[in-house]
């Protein structure tokens, strides 16, 4: 059998795919913490045996793989238990050196921006969260996704298109109720 050299790309493979694999799984859970434990479950699942053969499906059958792990992983920490959401902490965390030379005005409507940001994204389904998080915190093309994922070019961008819209509905809905100077 060819299992040894098999086995000896395996961590070549996983560590070129980490990255992409990465956001998958915390679009999936929203919890950094738990992207390291799915990864791992990932890479055992690659080294024992249980992948395909052929190395021209490996990203599709990584990704089904992340998925299903990461839907384990979330019912193993139970459906009701409050999910962190840090899509902007680490914009927040990298703009706090800018804020501190910044006006107060400044600083609150940044602060307010990324709570609302923050809100809307954590309303959005699971898979509008990982095709917007792909696209620009991955900076993948639409053909980018759609060969890792194994789904049609034109799947992704309709995806990608109701994903924004969603997004920008929950804008709307966010920023009305948050108005000020509505009368209740």
């Amino acid at each position: 059998m060819n299992e040894p050299r098999h086995h000896a790309t395996w961590p070549q493979m996983l560590t070129a795919h980490r990255s992409w694999l990465s956001a998958v799984i915390f679009a999936r859970v929203r919890n950094q913490d738990a992207v390291d434990e799915i990864l791992q479950e990932t890479a055992l699942a690659a080294v024992t045996g249980n992948c395909p053969s052929d190395t021209t499906g490996v990203s599709r059958w990584l990704y089904r793989v992340a998925v299903r792990q990461s839907v384990l992983y979330r019912r193993k920490m139970g459906r009701n238990a409050k999910k962190t959401n840090g899509y902007t902490d680490v914009a927040l965390s990298n703009s706090e050196t800018q804020q501190r030379s910044q006006n107060p005005l400044e600083i609150l409507l940044a602060t307010e921006q990324a709570d609302l940001m923050r809100t809307a994204l954590e309303r959005l389904s699971d898979a509008d969260n990982e095709v917007l998080l792909l696209k620009y915190a991955e900076n993948w093309s639409c053909r980018d996704m759609a060969d890792r994922l194994g789904v049609s070019s034109s799947a992704i961008k309709s995806r990608l298109m109701r994903a924004r819209g969603n997004l920008r509905a929950e804008l709307m809905r966010l920023s009305d109720s948050n108005d000020p100077w509505e009368t209740k």
